[in-house]
């Protein structure tokens, strides 16, 4: 089994990722220069000269506007979205290395409410070695102690 390490930094990186791809997109989405050329990128022509309304092109313009700035809302929720899950994959990771290396830090997260601490035969019987079980039981204990439990450790 090879070492089990928590990697800040992958995570770090991946958060960073997030922030600057949303942060390129705001940048360029809000530049007043940028969005005037996209929106004037797109021609209007009425099929028959008959068929034209005055002010069309300018509500089509607007429309265009307000989707680029609904796109900077939407892409900015997920960004937090993203992010927030990232914070949330990084507990869990660091819990399970915390849990491997400090197994009796675990007996709170193990077992049901009535019997804290112990852990089922066929939990221990599906492992082949010990590393193994403690591997499988802190993945158990962080997964159930990263839902909001408060933890004690000591």
């Amino acid at each position: 089994m090879e070492e089990l390490m928590f990697d800040g930094d992958r995570l770090r990186y991946k958060s960073l990722k997030d922030y600057v791809a949303f942060k390129a997109f705001y940048d360029f989405a809000s530049d007043k220069d940028a969005l005037d050329a996209h929106i004037h990128s797109h021609e209007y022509y009425a099929l028959d000269s008959s068929l034209h309304e005055e002010g069309t092109e300018i509500r089509l313009r607007e429309n265009k506007s307000e989707e680029v700035g609904f796109s900077l809302t939407h892409f900015g929720g997920l960004t937090v979205v993203s992010l927030c899950t990232t914070f949330e994959v990084a507990v869990k990771e660091f819990l399970c290395c915390y849990f491997f290396y400090n197994p009796n830090s675990m007996y709170e997260f193990i077992g049901r409410d009535e019997s804290r601490g112990l852990v089922p035969l066929k939990d221990v019987l599906l492992e082949d070695t010990y590393q193994g079980l403690i591997l499988s039981l802190a993945k158990k204990a962080s997964s159930k102690a990263s839902k909001g439990k408060t933890v004690m450790f000591s």
